[in-house]
Parts: structure tokens; sequence; C-alpha cells
């Protein structure tokens, strides 16, 4: 009996999100913390986590070291994020976030990424590409690349899941996307300045990015989903151009919420929706994960009440 889809996903710099909120951020002098939390991260471990969160059908890979790597692990099995790592010598990356509450600033203190060896690049290849895809699959390549990876992985990989029949998806910056682009991978996911830096014009304007976006299309990409934030998203496909809306509501963080988006659209995708329906569910997903604190995941009373107040229109 065929399976629903199943959307894989792929982080190569993971990390563990610990984030402290604060009322305010007080220099040479001692800062007391409202709140802490400690998440997986990266945004393709992003992407599982909602779609889990969900019921639907994912498995996230990437690597794992030390300490910081286990931690994640135990993060995810204790959420039931299903995971397949490889375990690599150097320890996982750290993220820092500070929230100060009072100004509803963040600070964002990012570790570098651990450097990995050609034997552990070429044994995460090898488990990525002896997975049960079965045609309609879905495979979401996104986020940045931990020292010693090329970047041409994204790339290769895109070309080599395409002749396996699964639906590859690229959310990705700098060389990497732009790489990855070559291989037209079905869907993509920038935010504005990831379109402007592939374009290399500084695109801003509606007409500008539906322009662009549909230059893409010609290369082979299905679907262009430029995401807005708190303005919406568009998509750009060869029958549609879609702007869709959210409220207007009052920010706790915006950590995450370009995965959310993305996990909901793709979900959307493997339920039989039509385009325009993906697009609404993925921006209230995406927006309710803002109404979240540091890096914790949208809630589904947030959910449905956003998703009604999402407008939707045809631009062309």
């Amino acid at each position: 009996m065929k399976r629903l889809p199943t959307i894989y996903t792929l982080s190569l710099n993971p990390c563990l999100d610990k984030s402290i909120i604060i009322k305010q951020i007080l220099f040479d002098d001692i800062n007391r913390i409202n709140r802490f939390q400690e998440d997986p991260g990266g945004k393709g471990i992003n992407v599982s986590r909602v779609l889990s969160f969900l019921g639907g059908s994912t498995l996230t890979l990437g690597f794992s070291g030390g300490a910081t790597g286990k931690r994640i692990e135990e993060l995810l099995s204790k959420k039931k994020v299903p995971f397949s790592f490889i375990k690599i010598n150097e320890e996982t990356r750290l993220i820092l976030n500070i929230f100060e509450d009072k100004t509803k600033r963040t600070i964002r203190l990012n570790e570098k990424g651990p450097k990995v060896g050609k034997e552990e690049i070429e044994e995460l290849a090898s488990d990525i590409f002896s997975l049960p895809y079965q045609k309609n699959d879905y495979f979401v390549c996104s986020g940045s690349l931990t020292p010693g990876v090329p970047p041409s992985i994204y790339q290769k990989i895109i070309k080599r899941l395409k002749k396996r029949g699964v639906r590859t998806v690229l959310d990705s910056d700098n060389e990497p996307f732009r790489l990855g682009v070559k291989s037209a991978p079905f869907l993509i996911k920038p935010n504005l300045w990831e379109l402007s830096r592939l374009s290399k014009k500084n695109v801003r304007t509606i007409p500008e990015i539906i322009t662009f976006s549909k230059n893409l299309l010609e290369k082979g990409i299905k679907i262009v989903l430029t995401s807005l934030g708190k303005k919406g998203a568009i998509l750009v496909a060869k029958k549609e151009t879609l702007l869709a809306t959210p409220p207007q509501i009052r920010v706790k963080s915006t950590i995450g919420s370009g995965d959310a988006f993305l996990a909901g659209f793709l979900f959307s995708l493997t339920k039989g929706r039509d385009l325009q329906d993906a697009l609404r569910f993925g921006v209230a997903l995406g927006t309710a994960t803002a109404l979240q604190p540091g890096t914790a995941i949208c809630q589904k009373k947030d959910i449905y009440k956003i998703l009604r107040r999402v407008k939707t229109k045809e631009l062309i």
C-alpha cells in the first residue's frame, strides 16, 4: 500500500538553541533571567519539528557531535521527531539568543560550527542516498554549511534525488543557494534579501519579485515561495501568482517563522491541498510561530485563529 509522502529534511550546521528572556539588558551590571529554554535548532530540524507536531511523516538528517549533539538528540526524542544523524568528532555548535522584553529586540550569538571531514561527509551522503524514497517524497536542503562542507553539496544532492522522483526543496543563501538553484529544485524559499543576493539586484517591489521568480521558473524550478516577513508571502508557479497576507500580531520572536511557513506549505501539499490553500496554511504557521517566545514552535490554537484571517489574492 502506497504511503503518504514523507518530508525529509537536512541540516548541515545544526545547533542547540539556548534562549534567555530578560526584562532589560543592563551593561556592567547583573542581568536577571526571567525565562530560559533550549530547543534543537537548524532550519531543517525546525521544519521537521513543526511537521511532527502536525502529525506529518518526516525524518531529519545531519551531523551530531559531542555533548551538544547528544542534547539535541534527547530533545528531538522527547518531542518524537525522527532523526538520523552522522556522528562527528567535533562538537555541534551552540546559539545563544537573548530577548529583551522591554524593547522586543534580540541578540543572537552564533558559534561558527564544527569542522567536518571528508569521510564524515561521505557517510552522510551514503545515508541520504540509501533512503527508501517513493515518488513525490520531499527532500528539504536548508540552512548554512558547517566548515569543511563544499558549497556545491546542495546542488549535487538535488541533482541526484530528482532522478529518483523526489521533490527537492532549497532554502539557503549565498553560494550554496546560488549553486543549488542551478540544479532546478522543485521549490525554493528565499526571503527578500536572499532573492536579492541571488539576482544581484535590490529586489523589493512585488513586480520585481514576480519578474525574477518567473525567470527562475524558466530554468526548471516549479515553485518560488518568497517570504515577506510580517507582510506575508508571494508564490509564483506556472499557472498561479499569489499573495498571502497575515493579520497583524504582537511578535514575540521571529526565529523559526520561515521554517514553520515552509513546513506548513509542504504539509498541505502532502495532504493534496492546492497551492492557494497551502500558501494560506504556511503563512498561518509562520505567523503563529512569531507569537511564541524564543525558539518555541507554533501552537494549534493560534494556527487556526490566524488561518481564518489570512487573505490571499491572485496578482496576475
